[in-house]
C-alpha cells in the first residue's frame, strides 16, 4: 500500500496533466542554449517526448540521449520511448540498445 502511494507521490506530470498555460512555459523553459542538460536536469516525464518533438523543442536526437538514459529504471519511461521509437534513426537506436545492456549487465 505504501509503496503504490509513494508511486503516486513521485508520478512526473505528463502532457495529458496539464495546461495550455504550463505546455508553453514547458516550451520557454526548454528553449535555451543546452537543451540536452536541462532535460537531465529537470527530469520531465518521457511522456513529453513526442509532445517535445511536435512543438520544435527537440531538434535533434543527440539532444534527449543523456535524458533517455538517465530514464532507463523507470519502466513507464522504457514504454513511451518504445512507444516513440519511430522519432529515432538507427544510430540513437543502437545508443539506446547499448544502454538498456548495460542495465541488464548491471542488474543480472
Amino acid at each position: 500500500m505504501t509503496d503504490e502511494i509513494h508511486r503516486q507521490a513521485v508520478r512526473k506530470k505528463t502532457p495529458s496533466d496539464v495546461s495550455d498555460f504550463e505546455r508553453e512555459q514547458l516550451r520557454f523553459f526548454l528553449s535555451g542554449d543546452d537543451l540536452a542538460n536541462t532535460l537531465v536536469t529537470i527530469n520531465p516525464s518521457m511522456a513529453w517526448l513526442p509532445d517535445l518533438w511536435q512543438m520544435k523543442v527537440i531538434q535533434g536526437e543527440n539532444q534527449v540521449i543523456a535524458w533517455i538514459e538517465r530514464n532507463f529504471a523507470e519502466t513507464d519511461a522504457i514504454c513511451d520511448v518504445a512507444a516513440n521509437i519511430h522519432l529515432f534513426g538507427s544510430d540513437t537506436a543502437a545508443l539506446l540498445v547499448h544502454g538498456v545492456s548495460r542495465m541488464v549487465q548491471a542488474v543480472a
